[in-house]
């Protein structure tokens, strides 16, 4: 029998949930066995231990706002943010002020950054440079990504990375259908 079979089997017979905590106890079990053996003598970096013991603290706090004594406790991962790691939001603003000191570079030469926006001009820079719509609007236009975006994919322009995906997608589709 193989291992989907098998899944298949118990799923006629259970529901999501049962196999998820049956799962989420067996795993804790497990981590409890091999955390008493192994747990006290694992070798931990000296820039990890700054990490551990931020996720210790923060435990701790959990554990004294439930309650002593409830034996439920939860793992709270502390990530570091690495020197060259980006914020999404600091990295959008970022694009967002690139897109106004250009917006305002075109404004002061008397250029519409609209007229930049062709058909051609997109085409040359996404399809044949490779550029992201990100990028064009940033460097070339000083409009917002969104507005280029709905631009290219309204007039069909799309960038090699798109066009990648879309073969891919393609054919998963077919190795579907066909299986």
């Amino acid at each position: 029998m193989s291992l989907q079979d098998s899944l298949k089997l118990i799923r006629a017979r259970h529901s999501y949930l049962e196999i998820h905590t049956e799962l989420l106890s067996m795993m804790r079990s497990e981590y409890n066995e091999l955390h008493s053996l192994f747990g006290s003598s694992t070798r931990i970096k000296a820039q990890d231990t700054q990490v551990i013991q931020e996720a210790q603290k923060t435990e701790d706090i959990q554990e004294d706002s439930q309650g002593q004594g409830q034996g439920q406790s939860k793992l709270v991962i502390v990530k570091k943010q690495k020197e060259g790691e980006t914020d999404s939001k600091m990295m959008k603003k970022w694009q967002k002020e690139q897109e106004q000191k250009k917006l305002a570079e075109l404004q002061a030469a008397g250029v519409v950054p609209e007229s930049l926006l062709t058909v051609e001009n997109l085409r040359q820079w996404v399809e044949k440079e490779g550029k992201t719509y990100a990028y064009v609007a940033r460097i070339y236009l000083g409009l917002p990504e969104s507005r280029v975006s709905e631009f290219g994919k309204k007039n069909c322009i799309l960038s090699q990375m798109s066009k990648k995906r879309a073969v891919l997608a393609a054919k998963a589709t077919v190795k579907r259908i066909a299986s």
